[in-house]
């Protein structure tokens, strides 16, 4: 364990509260449950660092169209960004996470969505609409959920159909660049016995960057579809069935590099960026098909209940896209923006993702102190990749080409309790064996460097690991109550090989940490409050290095990896009407490696690590990427009643610290602090219709997400501000 000092104190600072419906305008705050382990139970009596996010916070982020990374900074320690475009988030919490963005990128960060893992990051894109609530649990997960949980874990709940209630919701936007962003859902009992739940969601935007090189509107286009079909039936008293069926349809594009928008031996945006305009010569389209199904039977025995969960999801992705960021090249004298030595255009395209997952879990609640749970979990994946790579200056021609395949099985057995030693004292712990393989199977069919065939290889992986945690939960006489947890978690061995431009397979060996935090709460009918303290130490760490001088994505190990932090947040209701709420997280880690080098920029960019006898910059010391160690979150709404009805106003802001992109240190390729802030404002009367102006992104911020490296000094950004005004309506 880290033996570190953590001397940092930090005011209590996060969460949007629930708004107030009309005509109960109060107070009071509502109470806070969690089911940050599996049941649904009081924060108060949780020892896990966990944060939730109202459906209403949700709406509000958005409402511009944007896609899941709008969570970045909106509870302390999480991170979410894309070098792929809406589909392949990258989601980091304490600083841990993956920066690989190949298709069979496996990540510490699991997403559990209505009690099913989302493992590929393919799935992980899947919008929010028509959602109950969303969880971040801080920390290693492996217990209870999943596979691959060293850094945490997302829950997110769908509404699921009510029994017995006719009742709906509606919300349609318009905003800047003709975005449009439709959500509403329909719950409609079927006897007494059986309710359905239809809910869905349509975003689009409309070309607004224009390309230099044509003159044209071509780029910022994209339309999205999601669907859930629910049907929930309870024939008797103690049984009852979830059917879920979803899916998701996206035409839209790769996302948008920008070529030389920084300068040698600067990180901040240069004359070459215009957020309105770029020189490109490469096509630019993305499309993905996804559906899946969940089923979820649960018998409720008395003081013992019998949960089966179901999944199956299978997604098809088409990608495309412009490398170099530019247009030209060096050698052909035509060049744009700045220095492109070569043209880069390549694609990728997932074929038949199938995932599987099954989990049988005995949970039983019926004792005075004691309560436990057990299960059994399988979990199978299996898809096909193709990488391909075009000639872009003869027209697009395809030239290059190695298809990938994989297959993986994971089962795991799990148990864990909850006892009270005393009325005040809890005592919990868990154990989960997990055994997890993959056959990997790559070739290259075509180079476009007139390199040889390479015929198909196989490379298995595969590791049996125990995961564990252990923790105390003190409830003191009054609105305080203090935990404390230590576990262990690991992400399983990954391989990765793409052959178009390279002959190397790379595999690396589990990941495995142990983590400990303490937190102290304060929950009260005004104010719910919370600050802790964690430390971690990462054995064998997964690290990723992405582009550089070869282009290539090269996986390794590193000795050590080391984090530790601070993390707080609060909301609080000072007055009738207004609500308040924040958080702060402070987030130090460190690759712990000597000696432990990466082949640096091929672009002119300063290297500011030291270098080897070869040239490769030692990363020894250095942060993980996208690892700030600042991020805050303010928000505020105030709700006064007005004419039977209610007019409200909210409003957040995030910050995101500076963070290296890579995993090597550069002048360039490392991103700015930045804060980015929304606006509502609007009234909605008894009826349940409500109408309202929006702005995301409202003072315009211009900063880099992150760089691209191997060929000149390339970057993409966040996006622009996006104002509008939304009518909605609820019935019931």
């Amino acid at each position: 364990m880290r033996n570190h000092i953590l001397g940092l104190t930090a005011l209590t600072l996060a969460l949007p509260a629930a708004a107030q419906t009309a005509g109960d305008i109060t107070v009071r705050l509502d109470p806070v449950t969690v089911k940050a382990r599996r049941i649904e139970e009081p924060l108060v009596s949780v020892p896990i660092g966990v944060s939730s996010l109202a459906p209403e916070a949700i709406a509000d982020f958005s409402a511009s169209g944007d896609d899941i990374t709008y969570l970045s900074a909106r509870t302390p320690s999480l991170i979410a960004e894309s070098s792929f475009g809406r589909t392949f988030p990258r989601v980091y919490i304490r600083g841990l996470g993956n920066i690989d963005f190949d298709l069979n990128a496996s990540q510490p960060v699991s997403l559990v969505y209505d009690d099913v893992p989302y493992e590929s990051p393919v799935l992980k894109g899947f919008p929010l609409f028509d959602i109950e609530r969303v969880e971040v649990l801080r920390g290693p997960q492996g217990t209870l959920f999943g596979r691959n949980t060293t850094a945490g874990t997302i829950r997110i709940d769908s509404v699921a159909p009510k029994l017995g209630e006719t009742g709906g919701f509606v919300r349609a936007s318009y905003g800047s660049f003709e975005t449009t962003n439709l959500t509403g859902a329909v719950n409609v009992p079927v006897g007494e016995q059986i309710a359905v739940r239809l809910s869905g969601l349509r975003q689009s935007r409309a070309d607004y960057i224009e390309n230099a090189v044509t003159g044209r509107d071509e780029f910022g286009e994209y339309e999205e579809y999601a669907w859930r079909a629910q049907l929930f039936a309870q024939p008797t008293e103690a049984f009852s069935l979830l059917a879920n069926l979803h899916g998701r349809r996206l035409d839209g594009e790769q996302i948008l590099f920008r070529a030389n928008i920084f300068d040698q031996g600067s990180n901040a945006l240069n004359a070459n960026f215009d957020r309105d305009s770029v020189f490109q010569d490469a096509i630019s389209e993305q499309t993905l098909d996804q559906t899946g199904l969940t089923l979820r039977a649960a018998h409720d025995f008395g003081a013992f209940e019998l949960v089966y969960v179901l999944g199956y999801e299978t997604a098809s992705l088409g990608t495309r896209g412009d490398g170099d960021g530019g247009a030209g090249a060096n050698f052909l004298g035509n060049a744009a923006p700045g220095s492109i030595p070569f043209a880069s255009e390549s694609g990728g395209f997932l074929d038949d993702l199938d995932q599987f997952s099954n989990e049988l879990r005995l949970a039983y609640t019926g004792g005075e102190r004691l309560s436990w749970q057990v299960g059994v979990f399988r979990f199978e994946e299996e898809f096909d990749i193709r990488s391909l790579s075009y000639n872009t200056l003869e027209g697009g021609v395809q030239d290059g080409r190695a298809d990938r395949s994989q297959e993986l099985e994971a089962w795991a057995v799990y148990a864990s309790a909850d006892y009270a030693l005393t009325e005040r004292l809890n005592l919990s712990g868990g154990l989960r064996y997990t055994d997890d393989s993959r056959d990997f199977t790559v070739a290259r069919l075509q180079s476009p460097f007139g390199a040889p065939p390479i015929p198909p290889s196989t490379v298995s992986v595969s590791d049996e690991q125990v995961s564990w945690d252990l923790a105390a939960n003190y409830d003191f006489d009054g609105p305080f109550s203090a935990y404390a947890r230590i576990a262990r978690g690991f992400r399983a061995p990954s391989v990765q090989g793409r052959l178009v431009f390279g002959s190397s397979i790379w595999t690396t060996d589990s990941e495995t940490v142990i983590s400990g935090e303490a937190g102290l709460r304060y929950i009260s009918d005004r104010l719910t409050a919370s600050a802790s303290v964690f430390t971690y130490e990462i054995s064998d760490q997964q690290l990723s290095a992405i582009g550089g001088e070869t282009n290539a994505v090269r996986l390794l190990n590193a000795e050590n990896g080391l984090g530790q932090g601070i993390e707080t947040e609060f909301t609080a209701r000072p007055l009738a009407g207004l609500t308040l709420a924040g958080a702060l997280s402070w987030t130090d880690t460190e690759i712990d490696d000597p000696g432990l080098s990466v082949r640096p920029c091929g672009a002119p960019c300063t290297v500011l690590d030291p270098l080897d006898a070869n040239g490769n910059a030692i990363i020894d010391g250095n942060a993980f990427p996208y690892a700030p160690e600042w991020t805050g979150f303010l928000a505020g709404e105030y709700v006064h009643a007005i004419a039977d009805g209610e007019a409200f106003i909210r409003t957040d802001w995030a910050y995101t610290g500076e963070r290296n992109f890579l995993l090597y240190e550069s002048a360039e390729f490392r991103g700015e602090g930045f804060w980015e802030g929304g606006l509502r404002a609007g009234y909605r009367d008894p009826r349940g219709w409500e109408a309202s102006l929006f702005a995301r992104n409202l003072l315009d911020e211009e900063t880099a997400l992150g760089g691209v490296d191997f060929n000149n000094l390339a970057g993409y950004t966040n996006q622009p501000r996006v104002v509008g005004v939304e009518l909605g309506w609820n019935w019931n």
